[in-house]
């Protein structure tokens, strides 16, 4: 659970940042009251996300390189 996520300054808040992941699975996770999800950035291969809920992110899910594996709302 990651939840109540505040920005600094002019920031983005984010609740996980996979910075250049490669062969990661992020699963079942609870993403709150933050501008974004789970953001995908930095070129990594091969980043799959299931069954990760979210509540209060304008964007859910963000960034290039992630492979939607279902579950995820």
């Amino acid at each position: 659970m990651v939840r109540d996520i505040i920005k600094v300054g002019t920031g983005v808040s984010t609740c996980i940042n996979a910075l250049s992941p490669t062969n990661t699975f992020i699963n079942n996770n609870f993403l709150s009251n933050a501008d974004v999800g789970l953001k995908m950035s930095g070129g990594g291969t091969r980043v799959y996300y299931r069954n990760n809920l979210t509540a209060g992110c304008p964007t859910p899910f963000s960034g290039t390189g992630g492979v939607d594996r279902g579950g995820n709302f």
